[in-house]
């Protein structure tokens, strides 16, 4: 029988996985020792010292290393951890990194496991699906309770000429079914990757909707914050690291949670000018 492929999550030493990695030629396509030790400026030998558990790669190395793999924001967050935890000089910082670890290692499996859910469900036209903000709203109402065209014309405040189209697709794509005149959640799961070519209009959907409820009468029973300030560099990565640990408890809270309330999250945190 063939063994289960492990992922970066399954691992709590760099060096381990970076063994299997560079052993796999499957998943690594840019794989040699030579090819890693040019990226981080290392002879070969240095990087077959640190596989075999003799050195460790410095904080830099690290950062290095996820990029000329490729890694995703999460991964690479997860890998940095590991070497921390493994570089660590004493209890009490080895079990603040064993914390970060498992935390982020819940999360990323947390995230495979929906991206298999979604890869097993029924393919459909992700490009209609992320069209208008309504189509992910509609699936997400039915969760709350089976709704009715009408209801989800009244709770969505859009005409049914327009939610119709959308009703459809959900019923065709399977993430909805349509019976006695009601539309029922089917429990599929939907994730946009951050590689995806309709990530640019989920967030513009979703954005467009804030402002209509900016404009909305009751603005007051909403949450809303913009703050465009000037800080320093060292600052600015404090606020990024804050708001990564915030993101991680919401999907930590978000994810158990009964299904009750309709609530959107917008978190926009960029660079206004275009220098360093």
């Amino acid at each position: 029988m063939k063994q289960k492929a492990m992922s970066l999550y399954d691992y709590n030493d760099y060096r381990e996985f970076l063994k299997d990695f560079l052993r796999d030629k499957t998943k690594n396509q840019r794989g040699s020792i030579g090819k890693l030790a040019t990226s981080l400026n290392v002879n070969s030998a240095m990087v077959s010292q640190i596989i075999h558990e003799k050195s460790h790669l410095s904080p830099e190395q690290a950062l290095r290393l996820t990029k000329h793999y490729g890694f995703s924001n999460l991964e690479t967050e997860y890998f940095m951890a590991l070497v921390s935890m493994n570089r660590a000089g004493d209890k009490e910082t080895k079990k603040y990194y064993q914390e970060k670890v498992l935390s982020l290692a819940k999360l990323g499996e947390t995230l495979k496991e929906q991206l298999n859910y979604q890869n097993s469900r029924k393919p459909f036209d992700e490009g209609v699906y992320y069209s208008q903000w309504y189509y992910s709203a509609a699936w997400l109402l039915t969760a709350i309770t089976p709704q009715t065209k009408q209801s989800l014309c009244g709770l969505l405040n859009i005409s049914a000429e327009a939610l119709e189209p959308a009703l459809l697709f959900l019923t065709e794509a399977g993430l909805i079914k349509h019976e006695l005149g009601k539309y029922i959640y089917s429990g599929s799961h939907v994730h946009v990757g951050k590689d995806s070519k309709h990530l640019r209009q989920h967030h513009i959907n979703w954005r467009l909707k804030a402002v209509q409820a900016l404009q909305s009468d009751d603005i007051n029973q909403n949450f809303h914050f913009t703050g465009a300030i000037v800080l320093s560099k060292e600052d600015v990565i404090k606020i990024s690291s804050k708001i990564l640990d915030f993101l991680k408890e919401f999907r930590e809270i978000t994810g158990p949670s009964a299904n009750e309330e309709l609530l959107c999250l917008n978190l926009d945190w960029f660079k206004v000018t275009k220098h360093d």
